[in-house]
């Protein structure tokens, strides 16, 4: 792990969790978004979607949270979980609060 991650986990989170979703990125993917709880050495990823993904989508957002953990934001120990909530289009998007790694251009997020 980098001197910069451990200074600044959110930043490294939100840059490793963009990295992992380019070229990758499930077409419904209306926002992307993370919380950390540094004691417990966890993330939480939230994967804002219109509709409900295919199998081959949740398999690409299953890779990027592989990508992330291989990248040891906490060491070896992170815990990582994503979970999907289906936001219709015209409905507001709710990120969590650690940051926003995703936002499909023309979204607008209500901050938490």
């Amino acid at each position: 792990m980098s001197t910069q991650a451990s200074r600044d986990p959110y930043s490294y989170t939100t840059a490793s969790a963009r990295r992992a979703l380019l070229g990758q990125t499930p077409s419904p993917l209306r926002a992307y978004s993370f919380a950390l709880n540094e004691g417990a050495k966890q993330v939480t990823f939230k994967a804002e979607v219109e509709r409900e993904l295919t199998e081959e989508e949740r398999e690409n957002l299953a890779v990027a949270e592989t990508e992330v953990y291989a990248d040891g934001i906490f060491g070896d120990a992170t815990e990582i979980e994503t979970v999907v909530e289906v936001v219709p289009l015209g409905r507001p998007l709710h990120p969590l609060p650690g940051g926003v790694a995703y936002l499909r251009e023309g979204e607008r997020a209500i901050a938490v």
